[in-house]
């Protein structure tokens, strides 16, 4: 879902739980988490299983 979100943003912050965890390009932040897809990073550094729905739906209205 947050392939969207590599192809369309020059700078991608993550917040969890109301703090600010990751700033920086898609690309770097893979690289510092040596993971291959902005939704492992997310996964990685929020020990989430999933995406929250609400980023999902966000998602999903950037494709239409």
């Amino acid at each position: 879902m947050l392939d969207v979100v590599e192809k369309v943003c020059d700078r991608v912050l993550i917040i969890h739980q109301g703090k600010l965890i990751a700033d920086g390009s898609a690309e770097s932040l893979k690289a510092s988490t040596n993971q291959s897809t902005l939704e492992d990073v997310f996964r990685q550094l929020t020990d989430s299983a999933s995406v929250d729905p609400g980023v999902a739906r966000i998602v999903e209205a950037l494709r239409r």
